[in-house]
């Protein structure tokens, strides 16, 4: 029984109808929420472009700095659909909120999805990279056109920086050895085939549980946790979580919108940040693509 002082589980999955395929429909979407984001959204703007992304989906939630103006410059209109987005809502009978996130992924997957042959949900502390191949879309051809693909996260803590770095690739380049570590997935979807959408997971029509890895076998969600099918062979989902100290500790004072309390978030966080930045490995991948792509001056 939840007592009356309590604050209820969010709703984290919702029942979506997926969009018509419409003519001619082909390349990447990222779907992304900002909230004064402006000083990484031009690099991770810019990465991404790199990598073949043909549109960015971008909802504002509230943001006072420039960041808007910052993707105006970076992309241009022909790649940006920048939309104002309050995200707030909860269930009338049972006052169970809706998880932040979750409104604006499925607003644009039904509203958008349907020009795209592939959707993805990213933050701006995460970055999709390439390991070999020139674009996101030429590295999941090894998925073998599966609808659903899981990206496990691999974390980035503090690499050393104190203060922000000059760019976040040249400055991160240690990841966590274990990607069983604070493990949860991203993933790159078929719009026109997803039947249900969360954050970390979706059901398509076609497939329903099941998913696949960047190599392409198949799994459904509590499999794709065997570190047996743990990958990032082709595709790496690269999470900076902390950044350097200094910005960790202005992103715990700034607070989340979907926690439950502030305390919560800060202990929760430093937990985080304490378990990724233990056994860590060098990582040159992300630097080694932008290098590749001519983004490094």
């Amino acid at each position: 029984m939840r007592l009356p002082w309590s604050t209820p589980r969010p709703i984290r999955d919702l029942i979506v109808v997926p969009p018509e395929p419409e003519p001619g429909r082909g390349g990447l979407a990222v779907v992304a929420i900002i909230r004064n984001e402006g000083p990484y959204l031009r690099e991770w703007a810019l990465f991404h472009l790199a990598g073949g992304v043909r549109r960015f989906i971008v909802y504002d939630n509230g943001s006072t700095d420039d960041g808007a103006r910052v993707l105006h410059d970076t992309l241009g209109p022909d790649r940006l659909t920048l939309l104002p987005w309050r995200l707030a809502g909860a269930d009338q009978d049972t006052g169970r909120p809706l998880h932040p996130q979750i409104l604006a992924y499925a607003h644009a997957l039904q509203c958008f999805g349907g020009a795209f042959a592939r959707m993805t949900f990213l933050d701006i502390d995460e970055f999709l990279v390439p390991v070999e191949a020139d674009s996101i879309e030429a590295a999941l051809q090894a998925t073998g056109g599966h609808p659903n693909v899981s990206l496990p996260w691999v974390h980035f803590g503090f690499c050393g920086n104190e203060t922000p770095t000059r760019t976040i690739v040249e400055g991160y380049r240690d990841r966590c050895a274990d990607l069983s570590v604070e493990l949860n997935f991203k993933l790159v979807l078929d719009p026109c085939e997803v039947t249900a959408l969360s954050v970390h997971r979706a059901r398509t029509r076609s497939h329903g549980d099941e998913t696949v890895n960047d190599q392409g076998v198949r799994t459904d969600y509590r499999g794709r946790k065997d570190p047996a099918v743990l990958s990032c062979r082709h595709l790496q989902m690269n999470h900076y979580f902390t950044r350097s100290r200094q910005e960790f500790e202005a992103k715990l004072a700034r607070g989340s919108a979907a926690a439950k309390t502030g305390q919560s978030y800060a202990r929760k966080s430093r937990a985080k940040a304490q378990a990724i930045s233990g056994r860590t490995e060098p990582c040159l991948r992300a630097l080694e693509f932008a290098r590749r792509k001519g983004l490094l001056t």
